[in-house]
């Protein structure tokens, strides 16, 4: 079976804001690089701190640390600013506390990886 091409950056960010991830934290565009080099390949996922960040921080010429921190409060902004049925709408799941941003960012992929799963017909 044939491997559906990868989804841009762009495509990503346009699902990023159709479930409401606010683009004005710094966050959003890391989020989304992150997601891409994930989907890319998904070994990158396993310890994704060592594997993507590094990508990403060259990338938006930016240091590793503040990758992590600017997801994380597009994280808590997010968690804060959005109703919890519209986030379980989009996650399938409901979580008993905020998640992690290796938890969101596999929650993300996964999410993204459905979508292109579904307009590709698989």
């Amino acid at each position: 079976m044939k491997k559906a091409p990868c989804p841009s950056y762009e495509s990503i960010c346009e699902v990023l804001r159709d479930i409401r991830l606010p683009r004005r934290y710094c966050g959003f565009q890391r989020i989304a690089y992150v997601i891409l080099y994930a989907i890319q390949d998904e070994e990158r996922l396993i310890n994704f701190r060592q594997r993507i960040y590094p990508l990403v921080a060259k990338q938006c010429n930016t240091s590793i640390i503040s990758i992590e921190s600017s997801i994380r409060t597009l994280i808590n902004n997010y968690w804060r600013d959005v109703e919890e049925e519209f986030i379980w709408e989009v996650f399938h799941r409901r979580w008993e506390e905020k998640p992690t941003v290796s938890q969101f960012v596999e929650e993300l992929t996964d999410y993204i990886e459905r979508l292109k799963s579904l307009q590709n017909g698989s």
